[in-house]
C-alpha cells in the first residue's frame, strides 16, 4: 500500500516549544492535520495528508535528502532547510559548535553538503553510543 500521508514525532517532555513550532508551522499552511501521542506517551506525532503531503513525498520518496534538492533551491531556502535541519535534531553548542544527528548515511553527507555550500566547517562521525551497538549508528 502506499503512504500518502506524513507523520512528525518530536518529544514534548524534552521539547515542547519544538511541537508547538511544528504545530504552528503546519497551521500556517492552513490545512487538516490531527495530534496523537506515540505508544511511549513521552512524544508528540503530528498528522496531515492530501497535496502538501502529496508533494513532500514525490519530493522525498526515500525520506532523505538530495543532492539535487539541495542544488535546485536558492540560497534564501538553503539557509531556512538548515536552520530547520537545526531545530529538528541539531543543535548550536555555545561554543559555536553545531552537531546534527540522522541515523541515516545520505542525510549525514547531504547535510554536510549543505554546511559546506553556507560556507560551514562539517565533518561526519558516528557516535560512541553507536559503536556499542552496532545496529544503531548515529551520524553526527
Amino acid at each position: 500500500k502506499k503512504r500518502t500521508g506524513i507523520c512528525i514525532g518530536q518529544s514534548y517532555k524534552a521539547n515542547p516549544h519544538k511541537v508547538k513550532l511544528i504545530e504552528d508551522i503546519i497551521k500556517s499552511f492552513n490545512i487538516k492535520y490531527s495530534t496523537r501521542s506515540d505508544k511511549s506517551n513521552c512524544s508528540t506525532i503530528v498528522e496531515f495528508s492530501g497535496e502538501l503531503a502529496l508533494q513532500l513525498r514525490s519530493i522525498f520518496p526515500n525520506k532523505e535528502l538530495t543532492y539535487e534538492f539541495i542544488n535546485a533551491i536558492s540560497l534564501r531556502q538553503k539557509k531556512i532547510l538548515f536552520d530547520s535541519m537545526i531545530a529538528g535534531d541539531g543543535t548550536i553548542r555555545p561554543s559555536g559548535n553545531i552537531r546534527y544527528c540522522t541515523c541515516s548515511i545520505q542525510n549525514a553527507e547531504t547535510f554536510q553538503y549543505l554546511c559546506v555550500l553556507l560556507g560551514c566547517n562539517c565533518n561526519i562521525s558516528i557516535s560512541k553510543r553507536s559503536l556499542k551497538n552496532p545496529k544503531h549508528k548515529d551520524y553526527k
